[in-house]
Order: C-alpha cells, then sequence, then structure tokens
C-alpha cells in the first residue's frame, strides 16, 4: 500500500509540474501575440517561467519526498 501511494504522490507531482509548464508556455504565446513585444520583453518573460517552472519542481519535489517519509 505504501509503495503504492509513493507512486502515485510521484506521478501526482509529474503531473502537475507538466501542467504548470503547459500553462507556463500558453501563456508566453498568449502574451507574446498579443502584445508588441521588444527583445527585453520576451527575454524577460522567458527568464520568469524559468524561474517559476524551478521553483515549481522544487516545491513538488519537496512535497512528494515529504509524503514518501510519512
Amino acid at each position: 500500500m505504501e509503495f503504492i501511494f509513493k507512486d502515485i504522490s510521484t506521478a501526482f507531482g509529474y503531473f502537475v509540474l507538466t501542467l504548470a509548464t503547459l500553462f507556463g508556455m500558453a501563456e508566453c504565446i498568449l502574451k507574446n501575440t498579443f502584445i508588441i513585444t521588444t527583445h527585453n520583453y520576451i527575454t524577460h518573460v522567458l527568464l520568469n517561467q524559468i524561474i517559476t517552472w524551478l521553483l515549481t519542481g522544487v516545491s513538488i519535489r519537496k512535497l512528494v519526498i515529504f509524503e514518501n517519509r510519512k
């Protein structure tokens, strides 16, 4: 039972991370389409998204590790 729970929590973590990535990409595309972009703006958005994805990934990994310890 514990093994199954570990698998589910890990899968859920990856699922949330994938969703966050997809929404981030969609947001980038929408912003870049509707706003006349400059090079600086694109760089700024991409950096923001990368930082967000990294933070999300780290927090999900911590959550999964914490759940597995119980």
